[in-house]
């Protein structure tokens, strides 16, 4: 499910617009959330799934359109009754994302725990920073990351699951990229950025 397709963060009144990037995956028995724009948390609801169910969730990279609701979708499901674990995958930095969210969030976390009787949310995030290959498997599904281009950006991500004889391909946000079309080789479906032409800029990165 497609819960947002809009490139950037701004948001306008005028004119049709979707949301901040971020996707739903239903594969292999577990429900993953790839990126997590503004309004994911109000999307999984829209798409008939219940907040408290996701079990993963993969960001590409750390521009806000693609992570800024992540402490929200987190603590949202931790009020509607999360009660297992959620993975959390993400590059180098994602520990103090991590930390900064619950920094936010300290007064109402232990409010919740201390009125609601909550579990501590950080007992069920587990967090896993990535690198390129094979970075999960759970029974018949596996993940596999690559770096993409997104400059400035060094580390920025593409995903590929695989599990049973299908498989989804998220490119991240890329410029591009002849090895991505070795990495999507194959699969079921491709989730691909795209950009108008006519909006792009030009510009020179000292990237590498």
């Amino acid at each position: 499910v497609l819960l947002g397709t809009k490139g950037g963060p701004s948001m306008r009144v005028v004119g049709p617009s979707t949301n901040p990037t971020s996707s739903l995956l239903d594969l292999g028995g577990i429900r993953i959330i790839v990126d997590t724009g503004i309004g994911v948390t109000r999307g999984i609801l829209e798409s008939g799934r219940n907040i408290a169910s996701i079990t993963h969730i993969f960001l590409t990279h750390y521009h806000s359109d693609h992570m800024v609701e992540l402490g929200g979708l987190l603590s949202t499901a931790w009020t509607s009754g999360l009660d297992h674990t959620v993975h959390v995958f993400g590059p180098i930095g994602l520990e103090e994302i991590w930390e900064g969210i619950k920094t936010t969030l300290a007064f109402d976390l232990h409010i919740r725990q201390i009125d609601e009787g909550r579990p501590c949310l950080s007992s069920l995030i587990e967090l896993h920073v990535i690198d390129e290959g094979l970075i999960y498997t759970l029974g018949d599904l596996t993940v596999n990351a690559m770096k993409n281009l997104h400059p400035p950006i060094i580390e920025s991500y593409a995903y590929r699951f695989d599990c049973h004889e299908k498989s989804v391909v998220f490119s991240g946000d890329t410029t591009y990229f002849p090895p991505l079309a070795e990495f999507a080789k194959g699969c079921s479906i491709l989730v691909h950025e795209a950009m108008l032409e006519d909006g792009v800029m030009d510009y020179e990165y000292d990237w590498c």
